[in-house]
């Protein structure tokens, strides 16, 4: 894992079996942190931090994050800082102004997890 990347407490590296809720897999988190640079393009800030977006369909919810698999690598400004995603209050908008599709997400989060590994 990179140093600049905050670590993730590690509880298990299995995804956990649930008949519903999201998915929480360290495995997916470790995945996104090894990309190592800001998910908003040009952006080369740090240090990172792991969010998970709340866009309507990311099963988010009142006192509930979405699961590991909707997560996205946030420098710190871009995440908590004035310009960042929990200040925005639209995340959609605010997903679309940054060059961010996040409902490609899931499914890139996913395939890190089948891709090789070094």
């Amino acid at each position: 894992m990179r140093p600049d990347v905050f670590p993730i407490p590690k509880t298990s590296s299995r995804p956990r079996e649930r008949k519903s809720g999201p998915l929480r897999c360290h495995r997916v988190l470790d995945a996104i942190a090894d990309l190592g640079q800001c998910a908003v393009p040009g952006c080369r800030g740090g240090p990172l931090q792991i969010h998970h977006s709340r866009v309507p369909g990311s099963g988010a919810a009142a006192g509930r994050k979405s699961g590991d698999d909707w997560g996205m690598l946030l420098c710190l400004e871009h995440h908590l800082g004035k310009t960042g995603v929990h200040a925005a209050g639209d995340e959609l908008a605010w997903c679309r102004r940054h060059g961010i599709d996040p409902y490609g997400l899931p499914a890139r989060n996913r395939a890190l997890l089948e891709r090789p590994m070094p």
